[in-house]
């Protein structure tokens, strides 16, 4: 019985996962998709792009916190039925995978790094402050989010190998999500080996509005 939960909190933040803040917003207050606008991509580094820093940040923090409430379920729930960790991560994987693929998008979604962000802070905070810090100060140089982006998710379960972790599995759970990042942004990687990735610029003109009828 215990693993009709452990599926069920699985189903359940695949479901959450998939639901995305930008897709919603820029239809609802723009009036077009987001993924048919500025590099396709439905999450925060385009929603500036596209919209501005307001809808940027807005999909960040819903993001943000779609990836750390499943987990923060996770292990709440774990001890209870069983699974101490593994509620955590199976929760943790499947809002990763929902927002990267979700079914009722034609599987067509974001990069997982803000989700990953909140997966992660509840996993080991101390490791994703250390990590979100590196990955700021990468992006501030190189004015390139991916680069910050696909680095952090490859650095993080490095640091946990040297951190005195809770769980063994958990830095192996850190590789299974930095391969998954990367696989994501295989197109960023492609254009930074061309010369061809853009800068981050954030829209200031609000061109995007619905014009009046």
């Amino acid at each position: 019985m215990n693993w009709v939960w452990l599926i069920l909190l699985g189903l359940g933040s695949y479901a959450l996962g998939s639901l995305s803040p930008s897709v919603l917003m820029s239809r609802v207050v723009g009036g077009f998709d987001i993924r048919k606008k500025g590099s396709g991509n439905a999450g925060t580094t385009n929603m500036l792009r596209v919209m501005g820093w307001k809808m940027g940040i807005i999909t960040f923090v819903v993001d943000f916190l779609k990836g750390a409430l499943p987990t923060l379920l996770g292990l709440w729930i774990g001890p209870k039925i069983g699974f101490p960790y593994a509620a955590a991560y199976v929760a943790g994987g499947c809002v990763l995978l929902g927002h990267a693929f979700p079914a009722y998008a034609h599987f067509k979604g974001g990069k997982c790094v803000a989700s990953g962000a909140g997966v992660f802070v509840v996993l080991n905070p101390l490791a994703t402050a250390v990590v979100i810090v590196i990955a700021i100060i990468i992006m501030i140089i190189t004015r390139r989010v991916s680069v910050g982006s696909v680095l952090a998710f490859l650095i993080y379960p490095i640091v946990l190998f040297f951190l005195d972790v809770p769980d063994p599995a958990l830095p192996w759970f850190g590789v299974g999500a930095g391969i998954l990042v990367l696989f994501l942004h295989r197109e960023n990687i492609k254009r930074l080996f061309l010369g061809q990735e853009k800068e981050l610029v954030v829209a200031k003109k609000r061109s995007w509005r619905r014009k009046k009828k």
